[in-house]
């Protein structure tokens, strides 16, 4: 475990020096405050359009966020071949791919408690606050974040960063829009029954990133406005996030351990 956490140390200290996650953090605080001027021209709860815009900030930008530091992360750590001189010292792959996951996972954290105080702030200057339906929010977001982070690191060990990185993005698409794709593969509406099974294989393997999905509209699943979701629907998510996890973790550690690094 202490080797895990000095690695998780060190990542977390490289990946907040990258100027890279500064750009993004300013981009992703920007688009909050710009929420602001939006919530202006609504015509009536300005606060409604505040918390839908800056909920949509934090999620957009800490995906893309988490499927930077995925794709570039560990892969630089094998282009640069700094990995050869830390693996074989007394340190195994598995203790080195979960002390990066972990000093990643703790970077989402902190980008994620920047954008949210910011957030935070403006709904306090308009006259809102953090509330518990917020907090639920957040809380999903950060395991949407950290599901999207093990799907790229995955990635990231078959293929280079930047395809990695576009497969990231398709998958988060594809995840996002799961009940569509299961509606459609039910329906027989395709008109063809191999692109039925594709579409229910897909369902069943692609992590459903629309369980995480935060909107402002009462029909949808999750809901900030109001008591749609309890805590038992987090905990269940976050659950389902953990799995997912988990096993994309094990399967970036046999990927690992068959590419020679020695």
């Amino acid at each position: 475990m202490d080797r895990i956490l000095a690695i998780a140390g060190n990542t977390l200290r490289e990946t907040n020096r990258n100027r890279v996650m500064y750009v993004l953090l300013l981009f992703a605080v920007m688009m909050i405050l710009g929420s602001v001027t939006m919530g202006k021209l609504a015509l009536h709860e300005p606060v409604i359009l505040i918390k839908d815009l800056g909920l949509a900030a934090i999620s957009l930008f800490g995906m893309i966020i988490a499927v930077y530091l995925g794709v570039t992360v560990v892969h630089r750590e094998l282009e640069q071949k700094t990995v050869y001189f830390i693996i074989p010292k007394p340190l195994h792959r598995t203790e080195f791919l979960l002390g990066k996951f972990l000093g990643m996972a703790a970077t989402l954290v902190i980008q994620v408690t920047v954008m949210s105080g910011v957030f935070f702030l403006v709904l306090l200057a308009y006259g809102g606050g953090a509330t518990e339906v917020l907090l639920k929010a957040l809380l999903l977001t950060l395991a949407e974040m950290l599901l999207i982070l093990s799907v790229s690191l995955f990635l990231s060990s078959l293929t280079g960063p930047i395809l990695a990185g576009f497969l990231s993005l398709a998958l988060f698409v594809l995840g996002r829009s799961s009940e569509f794709m299961r509606q459609l593969s039910h329906s027989g509406k395709t008109g063809w029954s191999a692109l039925d099974v594709l579409l229910q294989g897909a369902y069943y393997v692609v992590p459903d990133f629309h369980l995480f999905a935060v909107s402002g509209a009462v029909n949808q699943r999750v809901s900030i406005h109001g008591e749609f979701f309890t805590w038992g629907y987090v905990g269940y998510a976050g659950g389902y996030a953990a799995l997912y996890i988990t096993i994309l973790l094990g399967l970036t550690m046999v990927r690992l351990r068959r590419k020679d690094l020695v």
